[in-house]
């Protein structure tokens, strides 16, 4: 995974990337799809995320064209503008893809707010 860097009091938009296939093994165009994040802290020992728990934030789609073509999921962390009003601190950034049925749950980034 990436790490992203920014100031805990900036707003900033950031992205990272998926890659999804469908159940017959091709890949998937994601974009139509409603699609959120959450910001789990990183602490020691590790605990699990629960997405059950989690505070998922509305995010949006960008599509980079190809090939191979890149869906990016796009978040905003910061304090003013809708953005996620986070401490300083390192987090793990999950990205929730709500499609019919599935609902897959993927690793995003890192996010190092200073």
């Amino acid at each position: 995974m990436i790490t992203l860097t920014q100031k805990a009091v900036s707003t900033a938009p950031c992205q990272f990337s998926v890659s999804v296939i469908d159940d017959q093994g091709n890949p998937y165009d994601p974009s139509g799809d409603a699609v959120e994040v959450a910001y789990a802290p990183i602490t020691s020992p590790p605990t699990e995320f629960d997405p059950d728990t989690a505070t998922w934030y509305a995010s949006s789609w960008s599509v980079q064209a190809g090939p191979p073509v890149t869906y990016w999921v796009n978040f905003m962390p910061g304090p003013l503008n809708g953005g996620a009003n986070l401490p300083a601190g390192s987090y793990t950034v999950t990205g929730r893809i709500t499609d019919n049925p599935a609902v897959p749950i993927l690793d995003g980034c890192y996010l190092v707010l200073t």
